[in-house]
Formats: structure tokens, C-alpha cells, sequence
């Protein structure tokens, strides 16, 4: 056998270092396949991955906080910046007819918005 294999299939596949060190894991989970990466205390730091059904990056705090995220929705690509309690505290949303960029308080309730405005291909030209 020359350790070749053309398919492995498995739940989960588990990235260790030389000593055993957890590094990543690359996991299905009921939302799709997710890919974890690990700092060296096996805290959760980066997932690449499927989070209510949005394909997404998102970077965790030294707690496994979210605390910002890249996030493809249905209406086109956002991305939050989230305080130390996992709250959303700003966020940037964008697709084909509107933008906007909003702050909320510690309670993630919006504070300050600047307006959405409709975009157009004149816009651009």
C-alpha cells in the first residue's frame, strides 16, 4: 500500500502538530461543512464556514467571542464588528440596490445609521 487513496470520507478531519497539538478541524456540522482553526490554547480563533446558512469568515476573541464576521446573506455580502459580549456594535451591508453603515449600543440596539441609499449603474459610470 503506498498511501495514496483516490476518496476518504469522514465526519470530521482533525489538523494536529507534531506533539498532538490540536491546529484545525474541517467538520460537518447541520448548517454545512465548517473549517476551524485553533490557537496554541485549542481556542477557536478562525471558522471558515456556514453560520445560519450563510457561507462566512469568522474571527473569535481569546473567549470564543465572535467578534467580527464576514457574512454572504441572501441580499448580498455584510460584515459586523462585534464588542466583547458577541454584540454586534457596527456593520457594513451592501448588495445589488442598496448600502448602509450602522452603529448600535451595548444592547445592539442602532444608534447611528448613515442612511441606505439605492445604487445604480450610473453610480459607476
Amino acid at each position: 500500500m503506498d498511501g495514496k487513496f483516490d476518496t476518504v470520507e469522514a465526519n470530521e478531519f482533525v489538523l494536529t502538530d507534531k506533539k498532538g497539538q490540536l491546529q484545525a478541524k474541517l467538520l460537518k456540522t447541520e448548517e454545512g461543512p465548517n473549517l476551524v482553526f485553533f490557537d496554541p490554547n485549542k481556542t477557536m480563533r478562525v471558522c471558515l464556514g456556514f453560520t445560519i446558512g450563510m457561507p462566512n469568515i469568522s474571527l473569535y476573541d481569546e473567549n470564543q467571542v465572535m467578534r467580527a464576521g464576514l457574512f454572504i446573506t441572501d441580499d448580498g455580502p455584510a460584515i459586523a464588528l462585534l464588542d466583547k459580549n458577541g454584540m454586534p456594535r457596527a456593520e457594513l451591508i451592501f448588495n445589488d440596490e442598496t448600502m448602509g453603515l450602522g452603529f448600535n449600543n451595548e444592547n445592539g440596539e442602532p444608534f447611528f445609521q448613515i442612511p441606505t441609499f439605492e445604487t445604480s449603474d450610473e453610480d459607476y459610470e
